[in-house]
């Protein structure tokens, strides 16, 4: 996985909300994917199993559907300035944590369109 791919999924990770398994995918989850929660493992999780049910399978692509979306959101609003002040973050045990400190860090720096990306998912309680 590219470099900038990586700092995408890390703002992208922070901008997902835990969101509560329900509907076609909740027996599954609850049976085989114990304590994870979408956009923290569940699809992954799901997706492995042989067994899924049709319109689990269905809750499952648009899933797949929104993280793309949001994924490109985040590239486009984000990338750039993660990559100018934060490329020098190590990619170690606690990565996540550290790029998230330093966008913290660069927020008066941050292009506009960062800024609002960021404030946006704050506003929306997903930051």
């Amino acid at each position: 996985m590219r470099v900038g791919n990586l700092i995408v999924l890390v703002l992208l990770s922070f901008a997902l909300p835990a969101m509560a398994v329900e509907g076609p995918c909740a027996k599954a989850a609850a049976e085989k994917c114990m304590g994870m929660d979408w956009g923290k493992g569940l699809g992954m999780c799901l997706n492995r199993l042989p067994d899924l049910t049709p319109e689990c399978k269905n809750e499952l692509m648009k899933m797949k559907m929104q993280m793309k979306e949001k994924f490109t959101e985040a590239k486009n609003a984000c990338q750039t300035d993660a990559e100018k002040y934060c490329s020098s973050v190590e990619k170690k045990a606690g990565y996540f944590k550290a790029l998230k400190k330093c966008m913290e860090d660069h927020e008066t720096e941050l292009s506009d369109k960062c800024k609002e990306f960021r404030a946006h998912k704050k506003e929306k309680g997903l930051n």
